[in-house]
Formats: C-alpha cells, structure tokens, sequence
C-alpha cells in the first residue's frame, strides 16, 4: 500500500471523525457540539470530493483489488 495515498484518504476523513469530540471537549455543550460535528462532517464530505482524494481512493482501491486478465 502506498503510504501517502493512505495519508491523503486518512486525512480527508479526519474533520468528519474528530469534529465532535473536540468541540465537545472545548465547549462541554451537547447543542453547539453537534452543530460543530455536522459542520466539520459537511467539510470532511467536501475535502473526499476532490478530484486529488478521489484519485488516490481509487489507487487504493486498484491495488487491494487488482484487475485478473
């Protein structure tokens, strides 16, 4: 597996994952906590759209499944 095509998917997902936990731990609201997490999840969808993540999904994907002529 390519590392850096493992960063960039990694990396595209983290908004989303750590979104709430980190609002959550700075404000100790419920409310503003889950607006933040909807927020940050709404970016991470946005950043995995990009054609440079996409690319690098499908590397990925292309080497865990290669193609059997």
């Amino acid at each position: 597996m390519s590392i850096p095509d493992r960063v960039i998917v990694v990396g595209a997902a983290l908004p989303a994952a750590l979104g709430f936990p980190v609002a959550l731990g700075v404000t100790h609201d419920l409310m503003v906590s889950g607006f933040v997490g909807m927020a940050a999840s709404l970016v991470g969808l946005a950043i995995s759209l990009t054609p440079p993540v996409r690319r690098a999904r499908v590397r990925l994907l292309r080497r865990k499944y290669p193609v059997d002529s």
